[in-house]
C-alpha cells in the first residue's frame, strides 16, 4: 500500500488533506505532538468525517496511524514514505523542517533514490517553497543534491472550512462539503499519482489569487464589520441587513479586479465559473467601476488601507508592526477607526472624515 505522512493530526489534517489520502489507496500515518491525539489514533484505527452541509452524510477513515513529530519515529518514517503533506500552521513549518530534513538524510543513507514529494497544505501562500527553504538550510550540500534530484516540494492551496465541533467519539471531525486542493505540478518529483481530490495545476497563482479575492476578502470583511457591530459569528455577520449587501459587493468587486488582471488568471476564472456555475454576476457591469480598496481609501489614509490591505493577505497585526515599526496596538487602532470610518460611509453613503 502506498504510504503518506500527515504532519498534524488536527482537525484540518484529519478531516481534509488526511481523509483524501486515505480514501485514494494510501495508509495515512499522522504525525503530532499531542501524544493524547496520536495515541486514540493508534487505538482506534479509524474515525468517522461528518460532512455538515445542505446534504449531510458521513464516512469512515481507515488505514491509519499515529507517531510522535518529535521524536526520532518522523525521520525514520520519511525513509520510506512517498508523500508528506503537512497541516501545521506556517509558523510550525520551520520546527517540522528538522525531522523533514533528517528523513531527507536518511533515505540518502539508505540508498533510497524513489521520489518524495512534499506539500504543505497551510493557509498561506507558497507555504511549500517556504517549508523548502527551511529544510535546505539545515542539508548538506551533498544532501542537496540529492534532494534536488529526488524529492519534490509541490506549492498547493487549499480550501475547506472545518468546524470545530464535539463529536462522542473524540476522533470524529466535521467538514463542509465543498473542498479544492490545488497542486502545482512543477514542484513535482516522478509520476502523478491519481488522487481523488487533488487536483494538478500548471499556474498556481491564478488560483490563490482567486481565493485571495472571493473567499478570504469576503470572509475578512464579514468578520471586521461584524465583530464592530457586535457580533459572535460569521452567519450572524453575513445575515446583518447592512453588512451582507456590503460583504456581496465587495467580493463582486474583487472579482471584476481579478478578472482584469494578466492573460494567466484565465484558468483560474473559468474553474471559478465552473466551481459556481455563475459567469453574469461575475461581469455585472455595475461593478466595473468601484473597487473595494477605493472605497476603503476614501474612509482613512494610504497607511490605513494598506494594512488593511496586508490584512487580506494573511498577515498579522504583529506582523504590520513589525514592517512599519510601529506598536501592534496602535495598528489596531488604525485598523478599527478604518473599518468604523468605512461602516458609516457604507451607511449614509456620504464620505468619511479621513
Amino acid at each position: 500500500m502506498k504510504q503518506a505522512i500527515m504532519i498534524g493530526a488536527g482537525n484540518i489534517g484529519r478531516g481534509f488533506i488526511g481523509a483524501i489520502l486515505s480514501r485514494s489507496g494510501y495508509h495515512v500515518t499522522f504525525a503530532d505532538v499531542n501524544m493524547t491525539l496520536i495515541d486514540a489514533i493508534n487505538a482506534e484505527g479509524r474515525y468517522t468525517v461528518h460532512i455538515q452541509d445542505r446534504n449531510p452524510a458521513a464516512f469512515t477513515i481507515t488505514n491509519i496511524d499515529g507517531i510522535s513529530s518529535a521524536g526520532p519515529e518522523l525521520a525514520e518514517a520519511l525513509k520510506t514514505a512517498e508523500l508528506v503533506t503537512t497541516a501545521v500552521g506556517l509558523r510550525i513549518l520551520p520546527i517540522v523542517a528538522k525531522p523533514i530534513a533528517a528523513g531527507i538524510a536518511a533515505r540518502k543513507a539508505a540508498g533510497n533514490a524513489a521520489p518524495l514529494n512534499i506539500v504543505a497544505c497551510e493557509n498561506a501562500v507558497r507555504a511549500t517553497s517556504q517549508l523548502k527553504r527551511a529544510v535546505y538550510d539545515l542539508l548538506d550540500e551533498e544532501t542537496k543534491a540529492f534532494a534536488d534530484k529526488n524529492v519534490g516540494f509541490a506549492d498547493c492551496a487549499v480550501d475547506r472550512i472545518v468546524p470545530k465541533l464535539d463529536f462522542a467519539a473524540p476522533l470524529d471531525v466535521a467538514v463542509e462539503e465543498f473542498s479544492e486542493w490545488d497542486v502545482e505540478r512543477s514542484g513535482w518529483k516522478g509520476e502523478l499519482p491519481q488522487i481523488d481530490g487533488m487536483s494538478v495545476v500548471d499556474d498556481l497563482s491564478a488560483y490563490i489569487e482567486r481565493k485571495l479575492f472571493t473567499l478570504n476578502s469576503g470572509h475578512a470583511i464579514c468578520a471586521y464589520l461584524g465583530c464592530l457591530r457586535g457580533h459572535h459569528t460569521i452567519l450572524d455577520s453575513v445575515s446583518d441587513p447592512v453588512i451582507g449587501p456590503i460583504v456581496y459587493r465587495a467580493m463582486q468587486q474583487s472579482i471584476v479586479s481579478w478578472k482584469r488582471g494578466e492573460s494567466r488568471r484565465r484558468q483560474a476564472e473559468e474553474a471559478y465559473c465552473a466551481l459556481y456555475g455563475r459567469r453574469e454576476t461575475v461581469c455585472d457591469a455595475e461593478l466595473s467601476e468601484a473597487y473595494f480598496f477605493s472605497e476603503l481609501q476614501k474612509c482613512g489614509t494610504p497607511q490605513q488601507a494598506a494594512f488593511a490591505l496586508l490584512r487580506l493577505h494573511g498577515y498579522s497585526i504583529a506582523e504590520i508592526a513589525a514592517q512599519y515599526k510601529l506598536d501592534p496596538r496602535r495598528v489596531r487602532r488604525m485598523l478599527k477607526s478604518l473599518y468604523s470610518a468605512y461602516l458609516r460611509f457604507r451607511g449614509d453613503g456620504k464620505e468619511a472624515t479621513k
